[in-house]
């Protein structure tokens, strides 16, 4: 099946390749043409098979859009980093963090070294952590994105989708409700490690369908509307954008509603959002409800879960910490208020101990949801609920994956 798609796409005439890579790496033909020097027109024309290339201009187009302009699509590169990312002073940033005086730790920080990557992996491989989602609940959000979009073609841009098998799961879910589905998945990640174990897996995962392409993306969600080329929408597409947050990342974030506000404000009407969250285990101004029913708040015996849980969130202190941290202890608390109306945080929080001296970090956040007061809250900003879906145990693990639409 791979061969016959290649042969397919070498069968196309220059001019539609052309067009193809110039879209897939977020140019108009205005800006292609301002780069190599000619003017839209001539690049019009060449994608509409009216003139050729000339081997100057050629030369050019290769250098502009990273392949011989008349070669396949599937030769080429399928990894960015995006503009402005800097691994190595976001490393620097968590480094000064832990030598700090303690305080509010980015929990994205945590994943960006190789053993943070392999604690993290080994951590959402337990049967445990999986509980949290599976193939029938990805398929019924699958079916929802589709009863929206239609045959529409499909842009899914996945914000910090760690190793994707979340991710996976909901493509999965589309192509085999839909195996035609034109299906463009971005996934975009702060760490390497992780990004390269998403990429290989989404890439085997989907390479038996078609029209379905895979790019990994090395950059900060945060400075999503600085990413032009996940944002481009050429004049007159009909494609529509999907935005994912899997793996409770929304629930992480300092403030929920500010980042909806700004790094999603280039999205426009009718883009879709995929969040999972957590659902409340007692209303949120109930503290006492909270403490008693939240499994995230229960006292338990030392396991290996709660080992690996301990190795991920604490490993920055440990190996990051000058002079090392020789009394680090993790203890889950009740948060202060939250921003999003109905919601409480259950806060990781360190302990490091120096002799005589203590500093409290908090490493993440996870947050329950009362989902009518967070459909509200979203609504309120130009977000709207289409579909809930709900699943897991009410007292163990109350999930619901929601999709909004930009209206």
């Amino acid at each position: 099946a791979r061969m016959e798609q290649v042969e397919q796409v070498e069968a196309q005439p220059v001019g539609a390749v052309l067009k193809q890579k110039r879209e897939c790496v977020g140019l108009s033909r205005e800006e292609l043409a301002r780069a190599v020097g000619v003017s839209s027109s001539t690049i019009k024309a060449i994608e509409l098979g009216n003139r050729k290339a000339s081997p100057e201009l050629a030369q050019k187009l290769d250098r502009v859009l990273g392949a011989d302009s008349a070669a396949p699509v599937g030769s080429v590169l399928n990894c960015w980093i995006a503009p402005g990312f800097n691994a190595l002073r976001l490393l620097g940033d968590l480094v000064a963090k832990v030598n700090g005086a303690g305080g509010s730790l980015e929990q994205s920080l945590l994943y960006l070294d190789h053993r943070s990557a392999a604690d993290w992996c080994a951590l959402i491989d337990t049967a445990d952590y999986q509980q949290f989602g599976n193939a029938s609940t990805y398929l019924r959000s699958a079916r929802a994105v589709l009863r929206v979009t239609k045959d529409a073609p499909l842009d899914l841009i996945c914000l910090g989708c760690g190793s994707a098998r979340r991710e996976v799961s909901l493509c999965n879910g589309m192509l085999e409700e839909r195996s035609a589905t034109d299906l463009r998945l971005y996934l975009l990640d702060i760490s390497q490690p992780l990004l390269s174990e998403a990429y290989a897996y989404a890439a085997e995962a989907l390479d038996r369908y078609p029209h379905a392409s895979v790019t990994a993306v090395q950059g900060n969600f945060h400075d999503l509307p600085r990413y032009g080329a996940l944002l481009y929408r050429p004049e007159h597409s009909h494609r529509r954008k999907i935005i994912t947050m899997l793996g409770f990342t929304f629930g992480n974030l300092d403030n929920e509603l500010r980042f909806v506000s700004d790094a999603l404000a280039p999205f426009a009407k009718g883009d879709l959002l995929l969040l999972d969250v957590q659902r409340g285990y007692a209303a949120a101004g109930d503290a006492s409800a909270i403490r008693r029913n939240d499994p995230g708040l229960q006292p338990g015996a030392q396991s290996a879960r709660q080992r690996q849980i301990e190795a991920f969130f604490l490993g920055p202190l440990r190996r990051y910490r000058e002079g090392g941290a020789p009394v680090v202890e993790l203890r889950n608390e009740l948060g202060p208020a939250c921003v999003v109306p109905g919601s409480y945080q259950i806060e990781h929080v360190a302990n490091v101990k120096d002799g005589a001296k203590s500093r409290r970090f908090v490493l993440a956040k996870a947050r329950r949801y009362s989902i009518a007061e967070l459909s509200l809250a979203l609504g309120s900003i130009g977000w709207h609920l289409v579909e809930q879906v709900a699943s897991g145990d009410d007292k163990r693990a109350p999930i619901s994956q929601l999709l909004f639409e930009r209206r």
